[in-house]
């Protein structure tokens, strides 16, 4: 679900912030409590297609309640 404001986003739980990227994705994840936010390894993949598949491996993987892809400006 696309969400256009955080009024219907979970008030706690891990969140996935993405930095989405052509060939390399950054990936952070924050804890439960969301006071802290955690590096993970970068998505690296040859074909752009992969990219959300692995973004759900990490999802699932965390057991994270959302995910915040960021735009470039």
């Amino acid at each position: 679900m696309i969400l256009p404001d955080f009024k219907g986003f979970p008030r706690s739980g891990r969140i996935i912030g993405i930095d989405w990227g052509a060939t390399r994705t950054g990936v952070a994840v924050s804890d439960a409590t969301r006071e802290f936010l955690f590096v993970r390894p970068q998505i690296v993949v040859k074909n752009p297609n992969d990219i959300p598949a692995k973004i759900v491996d990490v999802a699932i993987t965390e057991q994270a309640v959302g995910i915040i892809i960021g735009l470039p400006l």
